[in-house]
């Protein structure tokens, strides 16, 4: 193992025969949270009086490639492999396709702030702001803009390493290192500041997982550049 990884269990589930947008992660949600949400939250993160679970999202709903994919981490890893086994007809926006080839990765993957250097891409863009970090961005002259990018995603692993059970200590900090290119994505009729690019870190990250806000629709998920 890694100097400083843990082993967390990830399940990726793919349905290869089928074609999809990357816009249509929120609708392959939207089947998943209907079809298996009263088995476990984590399908879909709304609480029962309305409210949201506002802990880093361990089942995530991407469109990579063409490709639908789910992939569940931790606790949620289990529950994709449960799923797995149901699911014959995908219902997406009112459009029921049937499932004819489905495919299901299990395995413990190392995940942590290590001692070596690791490469990574964006195969989604990154969604990097919320409202008051992104006014605080706009006003920013233009040579601090690319520090501040840095400290917010080294925040954003953080969050994402700690939700997958990682551990994460002053005393091995995460040196992050960017080559963004921001892009313009509409979500919900909205123009919203993205980021596309790559990054070099200190840390090892399961392959599909996401970083960022809206991990659970699909954004920011990282692969190995």
């Amino acid at each position: 193992m890694l100097l400083g990884a843990t082993l967390v269990d990830v399940t990726t589930l793919t349905f290869p025969a089928l074609r999809l947008k990357p816009s249509d992660a929120g609708k392959l949600r939207g089947y998943f949270a209907h079809a298996f949400g009263e088995d476990s939250i984590l399908f879909h993160n709304h609480t029962g009086d309305e409210s949201f679970r506002y802990a880093y999202s361990l089942i995530q709903y991407k469109v990579i490639r063409g490709t639908p994919t789910v992939i569940g981490v931790g606790e949620g890893a289990q529950l994709v492999i449960d799923a797995f086994m149901n699911v014959d007809v995908l219902t997406l926006a009112e459009q029921s396709v049937a499932v004819d080839d489905k495919e299901l990765e299990v395995k413990k993957v190392e995940a942590g702030v290590v001692a070596r250097l690791h490469e990574y891409r964006f195969a989604t863009p990154l969604f990097a702001f919320n409202q008051r970090n992104y006014v605080e961005f706009s006003a920013l002259p233009e040579p601090i803009r690319k520090p501040y990018l840095t400290r917010l995603l080294t925040s954003h692993l953080i969050t994402a390493l700690r939700g997958i059970g990682c551990t994460v200590t002053p005393e091995q900090p995460i040196m992050v290192s960017l080559r963004l290119h921001p892009k313009l994505v509409s979500v919900k009729n909205q123009r919203m500041q993205m980021y596309t690019g790559s990054f070099t870190a200190n840390v090892a990250l399961p392959a599909g997982l996401g970083i960022g806000k809206s991990t659970s629709k699909g954004f920011g998920t990282v692969l190995p550049a």
